[in-house]
């Protein structure tokens, strides 16, 4: 049998990434955060997030350009 858990070097990788998306996210706004979760994480529909959120469509994908523009320049280093 193969043992498929994670040895410590992949829980340690998982660990720190997991950090710089917490750290990332935490920059958000809250409405931004909202959507990126509701869109990418729970795979919501964008008309379901929006009548959830209480948001207009545009606002949805202005939320989310802001949102994915944001965790970009996070991972290239420019927000801190």
């Amino acid at each position: 049998m193969i043992d498929e858990t994670p040895g410590p070097q992949a829980v340690t990788e998982g660990r720190s990434a997991l950090s710089v998306l917490s750290h990332v996210m935490e920059g958000l706004p809250r409405r931004q955060c909202a959507v990126l979760i509701a869109l990418r994480v729970e795979g919501r529909s964008r008309a379901d997030a929006a009548e959830w959120l209480g948001m207009s469509l545009r606002s949805v994908d202005t939320a989310l350009r802001q949102a994915l523009r944001h965790c970009e320049k996070a991972a290239q280093g420019v927000v801190t």
